[in-house]
């Protein structure tokens, strides 16, 4: 299932760091992970979490019902991004949508090394 997200999207520059720790959610419905659709950007997006608060707070600006969704933790940063972006797929880290503007903020995470 995707979701759609305001008309105006920002997008910051794409970077490198590491996420192993992070959080991202995860369908109860159906086995795979819960991905975004960004106006103006024809791939699928993962969002992701720094932390737990984090995750609950941009799922419920997304609309998200808890119960909706589990959570599951990143145990290794680098073979999770490989693994996502080989499936065409890239990493919102921190989606944050403001309704009021209209927009969303988040930061693309790549591998280092990968092209994006």
């Amino acid at each position: 299932m995707l979701i759609d997200l305001p008309d105006t999207v920002l997008l910051s520059a794409p970077r490198s760091v590491s996420i192993t720790g992070c959080v991202f959610p995860f369908r109860v419905d159906e086995p795979e992970p819960w991905l975004c659709a960004f106006p103006g950007y024809p791939e699928c997006w993962l969002p992701i979490f720094s932390d737990l608060d984090k995750l609950r707070e941009g799922m419920a600006q997304l609309g998200a019902e808890p119960n909706q969704y589990t959570v599951k933790k990143i145990d290794d940063g680098r073979e999770f991004l490989l693994s996502v972006q080989a499936g065409g797929v890239r990493v919102a880290l921190d989606p944050r949508p403001d309704p009021v503007q209209g927009t969303t903020r988040w930061t693309e995470i790549v591998a280092e090394g990968a092209a994006c």
